[in-house]
């Protein structure tokens, strides 16, 4: 799922509940770009066991306020550089305290440029 809504700019609500994503080993630049996304419906049943590489997987995603991924494994994730870099309005990520992140050896810039953000629980 590499880049797979990449510069999706005019996006501005997706429904991915029904995404098996259980086979899936890397989120890169998955939605990279979607300047306008404000709502990923089914972001908090994605199967995310397998991936290990979330790297910019929200960056740029200018308008988007919150984020339920309370239901992510990281275990095997070793990359999330910028991961949510540029997410100007981000206020609230769910779940990011159950993150697993012995395996990561990059997180520059992942939290880079989120302005908005009042309290990260890590």
């Amino acid at each position: 799922m590499n880049s797979f809504f990449e510069n999706c700019s005019k996006l501005y609500s997706i429904d991915l509940s029904n995404f098996d994503t259980s086979k899936v080993n890397d989120m890169e630049c998955m939605f990279n770009e979607c300047h306008k996304l404000k709502e990923i419906k089914g972001i908090n049943k994605f199967n995310t066991n397998q991936i290990s590489n979330m790297r910019g997987m929200f960056q740029q995603c200018n308008e988007i306020e919150y984020l339920d991924l309370s239901n992510f494994n990281t275990s095997k994730v070793n990359d999330m550089e910028c991961m949510f870099n540029e997410c100007h309005k981000l206020k609230e990520i769910k779940g990011i305290n159950k993150f697993n992140t012995n395996q990561v050896t990059n997180i520059r810039g992942m939290f880079q440029s989120c302005n908005e953000i009042e309290y990260l629980d890590l």
